[in-house]
């Protein structure tokens, strides 16, 4: 299998795609994806985020008979069924989906100083806010329960199969790429910086020189 650091940004990329085209089931089935992924990884506060999330859609899921992601990842039922959503789901099928939303992954995670920050940048969220709501979790669960008012679906099977569609067009309002050009901008200003600084050190130690 693709190593997760690999895996976390493309299943998330996908997982926001769904949510944008209305596709809750779809989105869940990759947000257990990221959520694996983001616990193989250690990352976990991406991983609460993401079941706190499929949670909120659909609460008799099989991340919620589990106080973690980590502890869910245990439960040979839950083991089957995330090999069947793997299985689904193959590396090279979800680099072509995302390719067709035209996203270069490597530029964007180039923007980012962590694998933690550029999750939680396509959940929408902040590494301040997973700490916020996250920061307590210990073996006994989550910190914090799923939003009031969260939107909880009761569709029946019937629904989902309408909702069983891939993501096929770019997400639009993408903050992702935004953000990743004013980090660019930033590290440009400090090594524009970097080079003042060593010209004027220069010049000061030729000014000694000079007065010497």
């Amino acid at each position: 299998m693709a190593q997760s650091d690999d895996l976390l940004p493309l299943y998330l990329h996908l997982a926001r795609a769904s949510q944008r085209r209305n596709r809750p089931w779809v989105r869940d089935k990759l947000l257990v994806l990221s959520g694996a992924a983001a616990a193989e990884r250690g990352l976990d506060m991406v991983a609460s985020f993401c079941r706190r999330t499929i949670l909120a859609n659909n609460p008799r899921h099989l991340v919620g008979h589990h106080p973690t992601m980590a502890a869910a990842m245990e439960d040979e039922r839950f083991q089957g069924h995330l090999a069947q959503l793997r299985r689904r789901y193959t590396r090279e099928r979800a680099e072509h989906m995302l390719g067709s939303l035209g996203i270069d992954l490597a530029r964007e995670r180039d923007a980012y100083f962590t694998l933690h920050e550029y999750a939680a940048a396509l959940l929408g969220t902040t590494p301040a806010e997973l700490e916020a709501l996250f920061g307590d979790v210990d073996e006994a669960g989550e910190g914090t329960s799923p939003p009031s008012g969260a939107q909880r679906s009761t569709a029946g099977s019937h629904a989902e199969h309408q909702n069983e569609q891939e993501p096929s067009q770019p997400p639009h309002g993408d903050g992702i790429a935004a953000h990743a050009q004013a980090r660019r901008a930033v590290r440009y200003v400090l090594i524009v910086l970097g080079v003042i600084a060593v010209a004027l050190v220069s010049l000061a130690a030729a000014l000694l020189r000079f007065a010497r």
